[in-house]
């Protein structure tokens, strides 16, 4: 029971993620399995995705080439 429960999150966590372009974190799939009335933590949700390898592309919002001041 739990595996197979393990099992289907997994693959809805794979679909979501991708359906993302690969941009959604654990906080956001939780929210779409949600809406999908699944139910289930972030703790576990990042817990997935770490296990089955799903990289998230972090951006640094704050750092680009226009803020940089020049001497």
């Amino acid at each position: 029971m739990q595996s197979e429960r393990r099992a289907v999150l997994s693959a809805e966590i794979f679909s979501i993620y991708h359906w993302s372009r690969c941009r959604y974190g654990s906080p956001r799939i939780v929210r779409e399995l949600e809406s999908k009335e699944i139910r289930a933590s972030r703790p576990f949700v990042a817990k997935l995705m770490r296990e089955s390898n799903v990289i998230i592309f972090r951006l640094n919002k704050g750092s680009n080439s226009e803020n940089v001041k020049s001497n």
